[in-house]
């Protein structure tokens, strides 16, 4: 009996870090539709609202699909280069709801309509527990033309 209650656990924890998490469905199709949209040049602004230090906006600039920068909007100031992972570009958002949906405790997305990338992403890591949740917002979007050779 005790082997048999070992194997289920075994099976039902395998099972479960499998999973893709509670809205993968949702992020396949936010992913495709960012896809679709091909948008390899793009400004957009981050927020992080944590209890994590600075809560600045961050205007993320994107060509050919590689960050060209980084700056705080209240200081305009380029963003110190140990902060960059803090504010990902579009794929870096999908890839940080991904990791949220395998890790945390809660999660909650809406993504953009027309380009599918994570708008708003809310994070629980830890249930019960105190000033571990995280909130990005992508606020000022915009598709860029391609640049002139």
């Amino acid at each position: 009996m005790l082997a048999r209650a070992v194997a289920i656990a075994t099976t039902l924890a395998a099972l479960m870090a499998c999973s893709t998490g509670p809205d993968s469905g949702d992020l396949r199709a936010a992913r495709a539709r960012w896809a679709d949209a091909n948008s390899q040049n793009y400004e957009m602004t981050v927020q992080r609202l944590c209890f994590c230090g600075s809560i600045d906006p961050i205007r993320i600039r994107v060509e050919a699909g590689r960050v060209v920068s980084r700056t705080n909007t209240v200081t305009s100031q380029p963003l110190d280069a140990g902060q960059t992972a803090l504010y990902p570009d579009v794929p870096g958002l999908f890839d940080l709801v991904e990791d949220a949906y395998h890790r945390a405790f809660k999660v909650a997305v809406t993504f953009d309509a027309q380009y599918g990338f994570p708008q708003e992403t809310v994070i629980d890591y830890i249930g019960n527990a105190v000033d571990d949740e995280l909130t990005l917002r992508v606020t000022a979007f915009s598709s860029l033309p391609l640049p002139q050779s």
